[in-house]
């Protein structure tokens, strides 16, 4: 998925100079924050992917950002006890014992 902003579209014919190379990349420097890249919610159903990031010595590795969502998104979902992460737990969550947090 693209980012939220534009780049500029240069002509054929155009010079490259230092200050248009330059300038081209500080728009990637500007807007390499969280508000200007893309979601992990196309649709309902990449919204609610989850994957399940193993126990200490099986652990499941993401190789993105969006594996690293699926990720925190499981465990959201095992806190909260729902089908989705992002579900209201359907109970009281402030007395529960996370083992190794206790």
């Amino acid at each position: 998925m693209p980012g939220l902003y534009s780049i500029t579209t240069r002509s054929t014919g155009t010079v490259l100079t230092a200050a248009i190379y330059n300038a081209d990349g500080q728009v990637h420097v500007d807007n390499a924050v969280p508000a200007q890249h893309d979601d992990y919610s196309l649709n309902a159903a990449q919204m609610q992917s989850t994957t399940d990031p193993g126990e200490s010595g099986t652990e499941s590795l993401a190789t993105s950002t969006a594996g690293e969502f699926e990720r925190l998104r499981n465990i959201l979902k095992e806190i909260g006890g729902g089908t989705y992460w992002y579900e209201t737990p359907s109970g009281d969550i402030n007395g529960l014992s996370f083992g190794v947090w206790t």
